[in-house]
């Protein structure tokens, strides 16, 4: 991969260490340890603040276990694990399931994006710690959590990284704090249900990342508690400090105008990246955010979960490698026996891969990879022959991976 970033303005960006510490866009200064600097609305301290959502922590105490990962199309040769991989720029993948029911042979939905030896990690759908460990990364290299968005199978797992991987003093354990990015809170949910359906947690606001931190570790005190009362191990609230993205004001953006037409706002930087991000549209999601890491070795995109965006094109704009969702409407209508009214539902809040060719040409994006797929009966070899439909229709002429379990994606 060429040194200069290919940037939306068309102009070479480098993410080049800080000579006196990381910038800092928001917030006091960090500790010296190679921190990040945040566009966020809070810098909050680690640690189990009380919630009052107590009614929230039996469900969110809820984590789910299983094994996969990701990897490519052979159009693009993919490269199976090794502990050889390019440790300076890597992207793996480490589940690629669509949707929240658990799969016997899949993982949900996250990827690991590997810069200058340092892990950041891009949601963590079921399963993810365990595969974060299969694909040889090293746990105690993860400097970052960033969330799409907050539905289950895009952060139930965000709860072993919080609790397991934040205690024992292992090699698959922290060795220091690491953050995490996400939406806020969306404010109480408003809107009519079906007859005998209520809202859960009825009369409180949505929790963001931050309160779901906080409740995660008031859920999990006990044990946190036991293990201390022992003297043996440190507190796990302690490593993770959750910070929620500020979104732009001027956007007038809200649960009911969820994602407006915007341009890319920064969200945090180091010595190795510059994370920016977008809203997208994903049905009554708010905030739905897609990201994209420019590094000194190329720019990668993700879109998260989204119906087809202009704010995600623009995001996008000639980046090195494209990581979209998709969802084959024609298969699923088949195979999964969606009604029409299914249909639209997904219609409107996924991207339908006959749309991804289209997507990556206007984008300009240099290679596309396809993650969250949905429906998961598709044989790899399926959904390899629609994205070639997809962009041939489009005339785009990048490279295209569809992603598998435990590979990376050639870079």
């Amino acid at each position: 991969m060429a040194s200069s970033v290919r940037h939306p303005t068309g102009k070479p960006h480098r993410a080049a260490p800080h000579a006196s510490g990381p910038r800092l866009l928001y917030g006091p200064p960090l500790a010296p340890r190679k921190g990040p600097s945040h566009m966020c609305t809070d810098h909050p301290k680690p640690g189990l603040a009380p919630s009052r959502r107590q009614t929230l922590l039996g469900g969110l105490a809820t984590t789910a276990v299983a094994a996969t990962a990701l990897a490519t199309a052979p159009a693009t040769s993919a490269a199976p694990r090794s502990k050889k991989r390019d440790m300076d720029f890597a992207l793996v993948p480490l589940g690629i399931q669509g949707g929240p029911p658990p799969h016997p042979n899949q993982a949900g939905i996250s990827t690991a994006l590997v810069v200058n030896g340092d892990v950041y990690l891009i949601d963590c759908g079921r399963a993810s710690l365990s595969q974060f460990v299969n694909a040889g990364l090293p746990v105690p290299r993860l400097r970052s959590i960033f969330l799409t968005h907050l539905h289950a199978d895009h952060c139930i797992d965000f709860a072993t990284y919080t609790q397991l991987a934040a205690q024992f003093p292992t090699q698959y354990t922290y060795k220091n704090p690491i953050h995490a990015y996400g939406p806020g809170t969306a404010g109480k949910p408003t809107g009519k249900l079906k007859d005998g359906d209520q809202w859960a947690n009825a009369g409180q606001a949505t929790p963001g990342t931050r309160e779901m931190l906080e409740l995660l570790n008031n859920a999990f005190s006990g044990s946190a508690n036991f293990f201390l009362k022992e003297h043996f191990i440190g507190d796990p609230a302690k490593m993770i400090i959750a910070h929620d993205i500020e979104i732009p004001a001027e956007l007038n953006a809200s649960a009911d105008n969820t994602a407006p037409s915007a341009q890319p706002f920064e969200v945090m930087a180091d010595e190795n990246v510059r994370v920016t991000a977008t809203l997208v549209p994903h049905g009554a999601v708010y905030p739905a955010l897609a990201y994209r890491f420019d590094t000194e070795h190329g720019s990668v995109v993700f879109s998260g979960d989204t119906a087809p965006s202009d704010n995600l094109i623009r995001l996008a704009r000639n980046c090195d490698i494209l990581v979209h969702e998709a969802v084959e409407l024609e298969a699923s209508a088949s195979r999964m026996g969606w009604n029409e009214t299914t249909m639209k539902h997904m219609r409107d809040v996924h991207t339908d891969v006959n749309e991804i060719g289209r997507i990556a040409k206007e984008a300009n994006a240099g290679h596309i990879v396809l993650s969250h797929l949905v429906p998961d009966t598709l044989s790899h070899q399926e959904w390899q022959a629609a994205l070639r439909k997809s962009v041939r229709r489009a005339s785009y002429t990048g490279r295209t991976t569809v992603a598998q379990e435990l590979r990376d994606v050639p870079l």
